[in-house]
């Protein structure tokens, strides 16, 4: 996403009003790093508006009782808040049974960041 480049804000205005349907019923939701794009910082005020929109968001589906995971992207630093990166990856078992690992790509195992901060 990258909440606070300025050059994509008319595109993230869209997406936010459209998430909540693409979400729908999901109990487990992924935000999947770089949500708010710590290297640019968040500068205008309809910037920080889409970011507490999200955060918003975050706050009111885990009040609905659904699991809201973030991870951590090399961007990340500086998110506070519902949208602050918890896990540097998330594994759950998919309906089949079988693993699925979620990561940012920055990062291949605990100990190792591609991109230091």
């Amino acid at each position: 996403m990258h909440l606070g480049w300025a050059v994509c804000s008319t595109h993230h205005a869209r997406w936010l009003r459209v998430l909540p349907d693409a979400v729908g019923d999901a109990e487990l939701v992924v935000l999947n790093g770089d949500v708010v794009d710590g290297h640019r910082r968040i500068h205008r005020a309809a910037d920080r508006d889409l970011v507490d929109g999200l955060s918003a968001l975050v706050v009111q589906w885990r009040r609905e009782g659904r699991a809201v995971v973030s991870i951590e992207g090399n961007h990340d630093h500086g998110a506070a808040g519902p949208l602050a990166p918890e896990h540097w990856r998330l594994d759950f078992l998919g309906t089949g049974g079988q693993l699925a690992r979620v990561l940012h790509g920055h990062r291949t195992w605990s100990s190792s960041v591609v991109w230091s901060r």
